[in-house]
């Protein structure tokens, strides 16, 4: 697992995201599916998972966090190593905003 996966949005990577990451994309009125790949230094690298579909109407924006959850630990020889589950969830719009506000992101 990278630590900064690659974003994948219907089928097209677009770049690498951080754990409470945002960036743009602009995407036409329809359906469609945002996913994560790995990434080894920020080239995708396995097939896609965590992929969710949504669907976008004429003139609405739409926002979606990266996070991760530790489920657990596993023990490899003499180390613990966490189990991590990652993918987008859709937050409402006003905290979409209130984080983007604290970033360089403000045209958008």
């Amino acid at each position: 697992m990278s630590a900064k996966p690659m974003v994948v949005v219907n089928g097209k990577e677009y770049r690498t995201i951080k754990i409470g990451g945002y960036f743009p994309i602009r995407l036409e009125p329809g359906e469609h599916q945002i996913g994560l790949r790995a990434s080894i230094f920020g080239h995708a690298v396995g097939g896609v998972r965590s992929s969710i579909a949504f669907e976008i109407a004429p003139g609405e924006v739409k926002y979606f966090e990266y996070a991760q959850i530790t489920q657990g630990y596993k023990k490899y020889g003499d180390t613990d190593v966490a189990e991590v589950k990652e993918y987008f969830m859709e937050v409402p719009a006003l905290y979409g905003k209130k984080v983007i506000e604290k970033t360089r992101l403000l045209n958008y």
